[in-house]
């Protein structure tokens, strides 16, 4: 819950993100210490899963607010701005 109010949708992309990018930055490293351009090429390739990641959860939040006018208020004091700017760091 963020202020008085739960979010709009259950913060699980976030995480998914989150989770993808550790992984992905850890084989990074481990690519570059072992020069392995290979395995740096596959992990490139897999940046655009993250990409469509935030697009959705973007389009879910503008989807809430076209919906429903009251949620405009609701997501920008609460969940769903701070979504956004959560996931965008991650993106």
């Amino acid at each position: 819950m963020i202020g008085n109010e739960p979010p709009l949708k259950p913060l699980i992309d976030i995480p998914r993100m989150a989770d993808k990018t550790v992984d992905m930055l850890r084989r990074s490293l481990d690519a570059f210490i072992n020069r392995d351009a290979e395995a740096a090429k596959k992990i490139v390739a897999e940046d655009d899963f993250i990409d469509q990641l935030y697009d959705q959860i973007f389009r879910e939040l503008l989807t809430f607010m076209a919906e429903d006018g009251r949620t405009i208020t609701r997501q920008h004091d609460s969940s769903g701005w701070l979504t956004i700017w959560n996931a965008l760091p991650i993106e």
